[in-house]
């Protein structure tokens, strides 16, 4: 003979109440269909949220590092996660990845651009950061002493656009240089940052069209596979700068204009990435883990 139990109605809705980080109490609900129902602390602050589970009692979760190095929530769409998963890791770690390189693949999709003699763009297997390779461009020792890496991305919504990649240099080597460009149809938006190994300094392309110191006295090491990160981000829709990464830390660049001139070619984004030799020699820079970001906070 089976017997019924019988419950008081409000048994059929448990609230339990805690307290949140400021000491003020929180009620969690249990809803008619199992949902934890609780008032969301953070991003979501004041507002209402589910937490359901499946038929076997399990809760979904997303797990995450809470902060990144500045302080803000890290939070990772599913399209981001497996953009980056088995392949180069952002050191920057800010805006959405678009594009992401790590020459394990050749130069194929890349567009080569030299000039001087010796000039030259080779895969390394000696001088990497990520897997295999790494790119090494050698400047020309004559006319414009230069070896670069282009890139076109098709034109897309844009907001703040960041691109970091990760480089080396040895002897000879005057500079080694990254150039934004977003072409909108009617206008070019460019934004350049050079490190200058030999004056020990980083500059960028003013908005005048020429170059203008941004930090000096940084001298970097040539120690063998010894590479430093470094990102630009700009906001091409204000023609300003944002902020440089650059080693040793971060450089505030929101009050800087772009480079801007009228211009009839069709929307794209263009990046280069390249290294201009000292006069008579052939400089050497190795470059891996280029990466483009959009969305790219203020």
């Amino acid at each position: 003979m089976s017997s019924v139990i019988e419950v008081p109605d409000w048994y059929r809705t448990v609230a339990l109440v805690g307290v949140d980080i400021t000491g003020e109490p929180v009620v969690v609900l249990l809803d008619s269909t199992g949902a934890i129902i609780s008032v969301m602390n953070g991003e979501y602050a004041g507002t209402l949220k589910n937490v359901q589970v499946d038929a076997q009692g399990r809760m979904i979760m997303i797990p995450t590092d809470p902060l990144d190095i500045w302080g803000n929530a890290i939070s990772m769409g599913n399209l981001e996660l497996a953009g980056r998963l088995g392949r180069v890791i952002p050191v920057d770690g800010r805006g959405n990845v678009i594009l992401i390189d790590d020459y394990e693949e050749g130069f194929s999709h890349v567009l080569p651009v030299l000039s001087g003699a010796g000039a030259a763009i080779e895969l390394s297997t000696t001088e990497t950061r990520f897997g295999a390779y790494s790119a090494k461009l050698t400047g020309g020792s004559d006319g414009s002493r230069l070896a670069l890496l282009r890139y076109y991305i098709g034109h897309r919504i844009v907001t703040r656009l960041g691109v970091e990649f990760s480089f080396r240099v040895s002897d000879n080597v005057e500079s080694v240089q990254i150039a934004v460009l977003y072409y909108d149809g009617a206008k070019l938006h460019e934004g350049n940052l050079y490190y200058d190994p030999v004056n020990n300094k980083w500059r960028y392309l003013n908005s005048g069209g020429t170059l203008s110191d941004l930090k000096t006295s940084c001298p970097l090491g040539e120690l063998t596979s010894l590479f430093y990160p470094c990102k630009l981000v700009l906001d091409v829709v204000n023609d300003l700068y944002v902020r440089a990464v650059i080693p040793g830390g971060e450089e505030d660049m929101s009050t800087l204009a772009l480079c801007t001139q009228t211009t009839l070619t069709s929307p794209m984004i263009r990046v280069d990435i390249g290294v201009t030799s000292t006069t008579g020699n052939n400089g050497v820079a190795h470059v891996d883990g280029f990466i483009v970001t959009q969305n790219e906070p203020s």
